[in-house]
């Protein structure tokens, strides 16, 4: 289980959580044990019900949202598509007096978008260049 004040999906509030709740409500003297111990959970108070409403109807529209940006992203995923083909095309196209292997078009040009690129320019050793100069293509 996951404690109610710091969860996401539906779960039953844990024991701590009610007790924090009812002895934050005045519900329960902070020395009162055997409330504290009770064998069954307590009703909730209208208070958190209404707020557990509130929390129900952000977690269904926080679940639409992310439907929703999972369907933009196959979307233009698919408008992309096209253009990455036609970079790859343009930039594999060799010219008879030129190299063939790599990017013949733009020598090196994979491995110096992946210099350039923040998530590698670190971890881009002297030694990965001669290999990275062979790149042709990069997908997702």
């Amino acid at each position: 289980q996951v404690c109610i004040l710091k969860r996401r999906a539906r779960p039953p509030p844990c024991k701590c959580c009610i007790v924090s709740l009812v002895s934050a409500m005045g519900l329960v003297k902070k020395g009162d044990k055997e409330a504290e111990k009770g064998t069954e959970a307590p009703e909730d108070p209208p208070v958190v019900k209404q707020l557990k409403e509130v929390d129900d109807k952000y977690l269904e529209l926080e679940k639409e949202y992310q439907k929703e940006i999972q369907k933009l992203a196959v979307k233009y995923t698919e408008l992309q598509q096209p253009l990455l083909e036609e970079r790859k095309k343009v930039l594999v196209a060799s010219e008879d007096d030129g190299p063939k292997t790599g990017t013949p078009a733009l020598s090196g040009f994979w491995l110096k978008a992946m210099q350039n690129h923040p998530a590698f320019e670190d971890i881009i050793q002297e030694w990965d260049e001669p290999v990275l100069e062979y790149l042709q293509d990069i997908e997702k």
